[in-house]
């Protein structure tokens, strides 16, 4: 059986993934659809890995951020060799992951995506911004294929994936998003949105704007205060709204949405440093 097609997404449309298809065949491979129609066997991701802990039982989580989110990444006694190189190494530090996409649903319905990783390597920033490039262009190609299904007015999975498959897009791809179209409410919108976030970390925009938001009080107040072991909570907070001159609560919304999307970490508790 030939090797699935690791797909590149961005960590914000994969994690609002939510429908998991199951093969009937012992052998046959499971698929994580995303919301453009990535039909994902298999992923690779590149980031900042920003924290490794143990999740009892035997796993570790390690969490890999790109520019819209965290990936999680659990690995077990199946990938005993991956845990241990999880294990050795030091947030943060730029990775590449390749691996089985996945995830559970809980009690309330919510499905949590996850990686499954076969392997995990240390790159340099320059593979980290190729595959942001990369990500981007293929998330573009999906929504191409997504307003076309969208506006052919086929209903059904088989006969949409037949209409795409005779108008040229590859069956992997076709099959994926007649699987989108039928299970999630298709926001064009949204996935640009994820493109553009995907992007923005490689451009000097939001550092060379006159005016301040909070985000950018925030991580030039770490960059002010932080002498190496990283910047206090509190510090942090007060800088930043002596500098841009936004309350308390502005100030602390975007410090908590920066620690979210992986833009800063605590190296320890209470300090903040960014990535």
């Amino acid at each position: 059986m030939n090797r699935e097609t690791a797909w590149r997404v961005f960590a914000r449309e994969f994690n609002l993934s939510s429908c998991f298809v199951e093969s009937e065949g012992e052998m046959s491979p499971n698929y994580l659809v995303t919301p453009s129609g990535a039909l994902c066997n298999r992923v690779f991701v590149s980031g900042v890995l920003v924290g490794v802990e143990e999740a009892g039982g035997g796993m570790v989580r390690g969490l890999v951020s790109d520019p819209t989110g965290l990936f999680r990444v659990y690995a077990g006694d199946y990938q005993s060799e991956v845990r241990d190189v999880l294990m050795e190494l030091e947030p943060p530090v730029y990775v590449g992951v390749t691996g089985k996409a996945g995830g559970y649903r809980k009690d309330s319905g919510e499905f949590l995506a996850s990686v499954r990783p076969e392997v995990v390597a240390v790159v340099e920033e320059r593979a980290r911004v190729n595959w942001a490039i990369n990500t981007a262009w293929r998330t573009v190609e999906r929504m191409k294929v997504l307003r076309m299904a969208v506006d052919s007015g086929v209903d059904g999975r088989g006969r949409l994936m037949d209409y795409l498959v005779d108008s040229g897009v590859r069956k992997p791809l076709a099959r994926g998003v007649s699987i989108a179209v039928d299970h999630y409410e298709v926001d064009l919108g949204l996935l640009e949105s994820v493109v553009k976030e995907g992007l923005s970390s490689f451009t000097d925009v939001e550092f060379s704007e006159d005016e301040y938001t909070p985000k950018i009080a925030v991580k030039r107040a770490i960059n002010m205060l932080d002498s190496g072991e990283g910047a206090l909570y509190s510090d942090i907070i007060r800088e930043a709204m002596e500098i841009s001159g936004f309350d308390e609560q502005d100030i602390e919304l975007a410090l908590d949405e920066l620690l979210k999307k992986g833009r800063c970490y605590e190296p320890e508790p209470g300090y903040i440093k960014n990535i």
